[in-house]
């Protein structure tokens, strides 16, 4: 369920690429935002990016290395991570 007015959702796994690339070469990295706006419970997490609702919230006012540290916390988080398949 998306949050009303704000859109189509967007690919987190698209944004995620979008992501490597802009650390790898220095650009602003993208807003982890897939217009899914809805926190779980249990988590705290948001069910369309991954963040945490202070990660949400102070994301403009970020660094690029705090945004990337974000970026990899996503990572981890998420159904089906690399990690959790390895130790599985």
């Amino acid at each position: 369920m998306k949050s009303e007015g704000q859109g189509p959702e967007i690919d987190l796994d698209a944004l995620e690429v979008g992501a490597r690339r802009a650390w790898a070469d220095g650009s602003p990295l993208p807003s982890p935002c897939v217009r899914v706006c809805r926190i779980d419970a249990q988590t705290g997490w948001c069910e369309g990016c991954f963040r945490r609702l202070e990660e949400i919230g102070g994301w403009a006012s970020l660094s690029e290395d705090a945004k990337w540290a974000i970026w990899q916390r996503i990572g981890q988080r998420r159904p089906g991570n690399k990690r959790e398949e390895e130790a599985a």
